[in-house]
């Protein structure tokens, strides 16, 4: 069974699924002080839904991993308002960003382990709702202190629970391995883990050394800056073929509304067209140049939907 925000659903209820996207990002601190003044989270639901109708409708995406751990504005009742009024599955994440924060300052890892995995057996934000999958991320460059011990409470969280994790990378330097390998080592089974944001480093030599762990990769943050479709749709030919097709997932990253961004482009300054449209990536773009070059349909169906299915269902 996979854990949805709206309670658990069987494997044959999903078409297509989007494994890392985010329908707010926002600031706690704000949120708290200005409530519905810095967003208004009906108005948000009702754009929200329109977006998740839309991409259902145009590239049968019923299913979205929703990525955002609860130190970036997670709001599960949100979660589940839009859940409930676009027909979109919804899986919300537990787990921490890469900011420091006096919790991981002034605790060891036991101990903030404990508060996740009391989500992961309670509920979460007193809803009902149980998360469907973990969050680790590590700063741009380097595993800081503070970061191991963030990776490593939610490794003792992914070993009690047995739910995947995915791990927020920027893949500089050799920090996707040392994320892993502080996984690992903490006993993490490698087919629990996803090393997300993969496409910022299209070589198929690079990721065939990470996926020789035994993990999943997540080909995300595919429309971003400088990295073109081209690139990203020959490299996962190229694994196809060398034989991880069974190891990728596809996403795109998106936000529906964030105010990280200047406030005035936060998302909802777009229309729900161009936001399906943006959302819609993988399918109009990535995935027209993945068969040119002699990707078959087979592999598409498992990078945007059984792969997701398989770590998803605990």
């Amino acid at each position: 069974m996979i854990k949805t925000v709206t309670g658990n659903i069987n494997t044959a209820d999903v078409k297509n699924v989007l494994v890392h996207e985010h329908i707010q990002c926002v600031s706690n601190d704000m949120l708290h002080i200005f409530g519905d003044e810095w967003i208004d989270n009906n108005v948000l639901a009702e754009y929200a839904s329109d977006i998740l109708k839309s991409i259902n409708e145009k590239w049968n995406v019923n299913m979205i991993v929703d990525g955002t751990p609860v130190d970036l504005g997670r709001n599960i009742s949100l979660l589940k308002s839009v859940s409930e009024k676009s027909g979109t599955y919804i899986v919300a994440s537990t787990g921490l960003y890469h900011y420091p924060s006096f919790l991981t300052e002034e605790n060891d890892e036991t101990e903030i382990a404990s508060w996740f995995l009391k989500e992961c057996t309670e509920g979460a934000e007193k809803t009902g709702a149980f998360p469907g999958i973990l969050k680790s991320a590590a700063p741009h460059e380097s595993i800081t202190f503070d970061a191991k011990k963030r990776i490593t409470a939610m490794a003792y969280v992914a070993k009690e629970t047995k739910l995947p994790i995915y791990v927020h990378c920027s893949h500089r330097g050799n920090i996707a391995k040392e994320q892993l390998e502080i996984l690992l080592n903490n006993g993490v089974n490698p087919s629990q883990i996803i090393i997300g944001h993969c496409a910022i480093h299209p070589s198929s030599a690079y990721l065939k050394d990470i996926l020789k762990n035994g993990c999943y990769i997540a080909m995300d943050q595919c429309h971003c800056n400088w990295r073109t479709p081209e690139n990203i749709a020959m490299c996962l030919y190229e694994l196809c073929m060398d034989g991880y097709s069974s190891k990728i997932m596809l996403s795109n990253d998106m936000c529906i509304y964030s105010d990280f961004p200047n406030r005035k482009q936060n998302g909802m300054n777009l229309t729900v067209e161009k936001q399906s449209e943006n959302f819609g990536f993988i399918f109009k773009q990535l995935l027209p140049l993945f068969v040119s070059v002699g990707g078959s349909d087979e592999y598409i169906t498992k990078m945007v939907r059984d792969n997701v299915l398989e770590v998803l269902d605990v």
